[in-house]
């Protein structure tokens, strides 16, 4: 049987840019953007399938009636940022002995995204994603759903305390993301 990695997207494959999504909604601070709990409580909506990004742009829409729906859509698509650098490596090197697959609290709509622009995408076919399981991590249930489909991973890799301690209740073994550069020696010790 093949060993299975499940991996997390948001800074473990990718950064994230909350500022430049803010700057393109019309937030002057961050701390700001993050205080908007009308526009947060949507985003969960969304992430856990159960509105869609149409759906969500109409209801940000109401928060910020400035904005167009267009533009809060561009300006979501903006938190969407760069490669990680050394995380293609790392999956390549991942990919020649383990099964990976995708284990993200994400939309449709940045889930689209993110497949077009990771330069690794070939090497990750299968997803476990909180729009489709319609929960999100540190919810036991996505990762009950992640066992059912792949059964228990070899190692789960993700950036949040809360996400890893969750996983651990279950036993999963875990890499609380650091660096690339710690990720690989953990890599090079699987291979």
């Amino acid at each position: 049987m093949t060993n299975v990695i499940a991996l997390d997207i948001g800074r473990v494959c990718i950064n994230l840019n909350y500022d430049d999504c803010a700057q393109l909604l019309g937030f002057s601070h961050i701390d700001d953007f993050f205080a908007c709990k009308e526009i947060w409580a949507k985003n969960i909506l969304m992430e856990t399938g159960k509105i869609s990004a149409n759906e969500f742009a109409s209801q940000i829409q109401k928060v910020l009636p400035e904005k167009s729906q267009q533009q809060i859509i561009n300006a979501w698509q903006a938190i969407i940022g760069k490669e990680i650098y050394g995380i293609r490596e790392i999956v390549k090197l991942l990919a020649t002995k383990n099964k990976i697959v995708f284990l993200s609290n994400t939309s449709q709509i940045h889930f689209t995204q993110i497949r077009n622009m990771l330069s690794f995408s070939s090497a990750i076919d299968q997803a476990v994603l909180s729009f489709e399981v319609g929960c999100m991590k540190p919810n036991l249930q996505i990762y009950q759903e992640f066992e059912r489909q792949f059964g228990r991973p070899q190692l789960f890799i993700d950036d949040k305390e809360e996400n890893i301690l969750s996983a651990q209740q279950i036993h999963w073994p875990c890499y609380h993301m650091g660096n690339t550069e710690e990720l690989r020696k953990i890599v090079d010790q699987l291979i």
